[in-house]
């Protein structure tokens, strides 16, 4: 469509050239031509203005006129061919409207007869080229709409394919949404599916643990029981010699010593009544009472009773098998590791062995019986075999088991004997450990409060003279940090009863002396006193055998911490111990370096001169003519004769000594100068960013942000941004939230937007009417009246009736009042005098009108009206008012009256015209444009 709409415009310019004045020069052009001129008219936008045109009497410009002043129009285009040409060449029919391809169609099929025109047949015949030319213009029109349709129809499908993806991406996103969450749920089921496997094993291995804890419990019950001879499986196994069964028991669990749960639970429940006991006879005083302990010592004997019963009637299973004379299964107690030695006690075999319950031997007493040990049970066990059977026990099984008690014996004693040396060991080390610890937190006491008597102290009690605290703190570096030259520094007494300092005081002692080069993550003693400039510390130190040049943390010396805390005493001293100045640490910085990047002058100054050696006495005896070369005194290396040494050294050496400008330093290097007045220096000038003004670095930050008066605040009350300036003026009288008394004088502070209803509707004290009989009073008076008040308004109207004649120089008086006001100007039509004393008051029937200012009276407002008009004299007629944001956008807020001088001079967006290559730019990029942009800028010579 666009190559016809191009072919069409070429054929007709083709014809244009050819001959245009045929077409020109129509008369009386046919209706055609008169449709196609006013079509071109309407999508050009070159519509004649019909009120150029004077209608003939009055009467309305007809349609025919209408055509006929597009065909001049047309006709003055096509005059000028390039003109025409070149409007219709480079027309861009996407801007033309839908709405207007329906004027152009109807305008090319309006009828003849209603331009009151005739057919064109009967026109004159056309010349060629006019229509030619016509035919051109027509195909013109009807390409253009044929590519405005397109156009339209492309735009709605593009719209359509738009809404159409988008819709895909919108249900391709839900898509995406609901696989993310159908993996999610999957993988929370599988999850789920995980942990009911696992909840299935554990049920399984807790009912596998439950059955064979319900076996064990069985077992347990089974091998507890006790049969009313006070035998167990165990004892009775243990007495008839059956050694497998014995060993299968033990193995099962079975108790070889002791009387069973029943008597541990008897023995808890006596320590827990006893304990009870013992803690409310502490908190409660009136349990101490001899009642009370007698009823105590009852519940007591009453547990110790069931214990000596229960105790009497259970029997001991290796006692059985000894008095039974089976030594095998005393073997079998020891092969499964059963304790022996608990057996060895006296005071138990109760009821005696094999002596069936309730049976006992009438020849032995209870008491004895329960007195007996191991060794007296089998003697007593061979004296019943051998008077059962007549024969010597000795001679029998007996012998073999008296042996073995007797062997058993024997290790009980060397046990118990080994046993007591090694709590006695224990105990010993324990104290001892004890005593060490006390010693140790002493030890850092003393430490910390610098108390060396104390240390020295703890250092014979075994504390090593060279423990440290938790930040890594000897005693020696203790003595080194003290300033042994202070006022207040307490002396050491050694022994020659000689005031020394600390450090003396511990490395001269013959007994106990600390290492000089002990080393913890503080440092050495060296590193520490050179840390705190503590020159005395320094050479005791040196002179004992402290290694100068030893390196601690970070790889640093004491000359480099020195040299990195602007200790110059400390670093000459070293210095003169021979310190190594060129020792660098981890980072591979010496002392030198530290010195340069600390801007400690004086100490690169002393390290400079000590690296290139002393040679100043030289420099003194040469003259001023000598062709000897010296180096600079600064330290920069230069080697230069007399002469031109010395103005290097005062006016070029960047290493020389300079004063600031701006503060008092005058130990600056000359290298450094410019980096500290223009960085560094608390005293350089800045330029504040709001009123440019040049103020000290050190007091920017509070210029900025509480004294500059151009910096930008907000109102407290109403949030409005303004310069800190103009904040006092807005606060006073400006400010819609500013606070302001009742006029009235109730005493109430409200608002000044609030005012208005405040003093209306709120006040006790406005003005109101009775509502009974119209009276005019207080608020707040009002309904202590009404409650009184009788009078109606009929009644007030008769009384006001009967006293009209008493009341006309009052109503003379109103009427020249009204006369004067009209006079003035003022409006007094809602107020009403008083007759008796001639006051000014309110009219019952309507609101008296306020006059108020303007709000930017300050500002230069003159306006004062009534109140009611106050808001829209402040939105649309006050010059004075702020408009926000600026019209060219800038965003500044901006007064009526100054709107035209800020778009001119003032806008950074406002539209310049550069000089020199005439390009329209903004203001606020200009100059950008002139220094790099300009097309008329002249390069430098090594740039053409």
């Amino acid at each position: 469509m666009q190559q016809t709409f191009r072919y069409n415009v070429v054929d007709l310019k083709e014809k244009l050239s050819v001959n245009i004045h045929e077409f020109i020069n129509l008369k009386n052009p046919p209706a055609r031509i008169l449709r196609t001129s006013k079509a071109i008219c309407l999508i050009l936008g070159i519509m004649p203005d019909e009120n150029t045109v004077e209608p003939v009497n009055g009467a309305t410009i007809s349609r025919k006129e209408t055509f006929r002043l597009c065909w001049k129009k047309v006709k003055s285009f096509a005059a000028d061919g390039d003109r025409l040409y070149q409007r219709l060449r480079y027309f861009d029919f996407k801007t033309t409207e839908k709405s207007l391809l329906q004027k152009v169609n109807e305008t090319l099929n309006h009828p003849c007869a209603d331009l009151d025109l005739e057919d064109d047949d009967d026109d004159e015949i056309l010349p060629k080229t006019a229509s030619d030319i016509h035919k051109s213009l027509n195909a013109w029109v009807l390409a253009i709409c044929k590519c405005v349709n397109i156009h339209y129809h492309i735009s709605h499908l593009i719209q359509q394919d738009q809404e159409y993806e988008r819709k895909i991406e919108e249900q391709l996103a839900r898509l995406k949404l609901q696989q993310r969450n159908v993996e999610s749920i999957s993988f929370q089921c599988q999850q789920l599916e995980i942990q009911l496997h696992e909840a299935q094993t554990k049920c399984n291995n807790a009912a596998n643990s439950l059955k064979d804890r319900k076996e064990e419990l069985e077992t347990a019950r089974l091998l507890e029981t006790v049969t009313r001879t006070g035998h167990t499986l165990l004892s009775w196994a243990a007495a008839t010699g059956a050694t497998p069964i014995v060993e299968e028991l033990i193995n099962k669990g079975a108790i070889t010593f002791g009387y069973g749960e029943e008597y541990f639970q008897l023995s808890a429940r006596l320590i827990q009544n006893q304990y009870r006991y013992y803690m409310a006879q502490k908190a409660h005083k009136h349990l101490r009472t001899t009642g009370h302990k007698f009823a105590h010592n009852l519940s007591i004997h009453a547990f110790a009773k069931k214990m000596i019963a229960l105790k009497s009637r259970i029997r001991v299973p290796l006692i059985e098998a000894v008095f039974n004379g089976h030594a095998h299964v005393f073997d079998g107690f020891e092969r499964q590791g059963c304790s022996l030695l608990s057996v060895c006690r006296d005071s138990f075999i109760s009821p005696l062995p094999m002596i069936p319950y309730r049976c006992r031997d009438s020849a032995v007493p209870l008491c004895e019986a329960s007195r007996m040990n191991i060794e007296e049970s089998v003697m007593r066990g061979a004296e019943r075999f051998s008077a059962a059977t007549g024969v010597d026990g000795e001679s029998h099984t007996f012998k073999e088991t008296f042996a073995m008690t007797k062997e058993l014996r024997e290790r009980v004693s060397s046990a118990k004997q080994k046993a007591d040396e090694k709590k006695q060991v224990i105990r010993a080390k324990r104290e001892h450990e004890k005593s060490q610890k006390e010693w140790s937190i002493k030890m850092v006491e003393y430490i910390n409060t610098a108390n060396f008597k104390g240390i020295v102290e703890c250092a014979r009690n075994g504390i090593s003279i060279d423990s440290q605290t938790t930040e890594g703190i000897t005693p020696l570096m203790r003595a080194s940090m003290e300033d042994a030259q202070a006022t207040n520094y307490s002396f050491c007494i050694d022994k020659p009863r000689r005031k020394v300092a600390a450090v003396p005081f511990l490395l001269d002692r013959d007994d106990y002396p600390p290492t000089v080069n002990f080393k913890t993550e503080a440092g050495t003693a060296l590193t520490v006193a050179a840390l705190h400039n503590r020159l005395n510390a320094i050479v005791h130190l040196s002179d004992r055998g402290a290694n100068i040049d030893q390196r601690v943390r970070n790889g640093k010396t004491a000359l480099i911490i020195a040299t990195e805390h602007n200790h110059v005493g400390a670093v000459e001293l070293l210095l003169d111990k021979n310190a190594n100045i060129h020792a660098e640490d981890n980072g591979g910085r010496n002392s030198i370096d530290w010195a340069r990047q600390k801007r400690h002058n004086k100490i690169l100054a002393i390290l400079t001169k000590f690296a290139r050696g002393n040679i100043g006495r030289a420099k003194h005896i040469g003259d001023a003519g000598s062709l000897f070369k010296f180096p600079c005194c600064w330290g920069c290396g230069l080697m230069e004769t007399n002469q031109k040494l010395k103005k290097h050294e005062k006016n070029e050496c960047s290493f020389r000594h300079v004063k600031c400008a701006f503060c008092e330093i005058d130990d600056l290097q000359e290298q450094d100068r410019i980096l500290h007045e223009s960085t560094e220096c608390h005293l350089r000038p800045i330029s504040c960013r709001f009123c440019q003004s040049p103020i000290p670095a050190k007091d920017i930050s509070s210029h900025e942000e509480i004294r500059c008066p151009e910096r930008r605040v907000q109102c407290a009350l109403c949030q409005q941004e303004m310069r800190a300036a103009k904040l006092p003026q807005h606060e006073q009288f400006l400010c819609d939230k500013r606070p302001v008394r009742c006029p009235n004088h109730c005493g109430a502070v409200v608002s000044f937007d609030e005012l208005s209803k405040h003093k209306h509707k709120l006040c006790t004290l406005r003005r109101v009417e009775c509502r009974t009989c119209g009276s005019c009073m207080q608020y707040k008076e009002r309904a202590a009246h009404e409650e009184h008040c009788t009078r109606s308004v009929d009644e007030i109207q008769e009384d006001e009736t009967s006293q009209s004649k008493h009341n006309q120089p009052a109503k003379s008086q109103l009427a020249e009042k009204e006369n004067v006001n009209s006079v003035t100007g003022r409006t007094i039509n809602n107020n009403t005098f008083c007759c008796e004393c001639n006051s000014e008051e309110p009219s019952p029937s309507s609101p008296t009108t306020v006059y108020v200012p303007c709000k930017n009276m300050k500002l230069g407002c003159k306006w004062n009206g009534p109140e009611a008009n106050l808001l829209q004299h402040m939105q649309s007629l006050c010059h004075y008012a702020f408009i926000h944001p600026c019209p060219l956008g800038c965003s500044l807020r901006l007064r009526k009256v100054d709107v035209k001088r800020h778009k001119t001079h003032e806008c950074r967006r406002r539209i310049v015209r550069c000089v020199q290559c005439g390009e329209s730019i903004m203001a606020a990029i200009k100059q950008v444009h002139d220094r790099y942009e300009c097309q008329s800028l002249s390069l430098p010579a090594k740039y053409e």
